[in-house]
């Protein structure tokens, strides 16, 4: 991934994940904590938001989520992207998250092992 550089081309939450989403039960209403908020790419905030649907076990929402993210990153960017996410989360910056560490390393290289397999549900 050296050299690999994701063009800030988009308005970006920068720290987009589900509990700073809020809905009605049915839709999303709202999204909380914007002070992130600048240029960078989206498929960060997608990648995000996919890696919380797969701590929950939602691993199609995940899978849609992750196609997006490389649609938008390419599959370098995606791999770059989860990648950066398992730092943030192994190294404790993720706020309101009270998961168990090997359930979030689990997590991470289940993502990970499907994309270097090539995984078609990410295709």
């Amino acid at each position: 991934m050296w050299g690999l550089r994701l063009q800030p081309a988009d308005y970006a939450i920068n720290d987009l994940n589900l509990p700073n989403v809020l809905t009605d039960g049915a839709q999303i209403t709202g999204v909380v904590d914007w002070d992130e908020f600048g240029l960078g790419s989206r498929a960060l905030d997608v990648v995000a938001l996919a890696v919380d649907c797969a701590l929950l076990g939602d691993w199609p929402t995940a899978d849609v989520l992750l196609r997006r993210a490389g649609a938008i990153a390419g599959h370098d960017g995606l791999r770059c992207l989860v990648s950066y996410r398992a730092i943030a989360y192994l190294g404790g910056g993720q706020e309101g998250y009270d998961a168990d560490p090997n359930a979030i390393a689990a997590t991470f290289s289940t993502v990970v092992g499907r994309l270097r397999a090539g995984d078609r549900r990410l295709a």
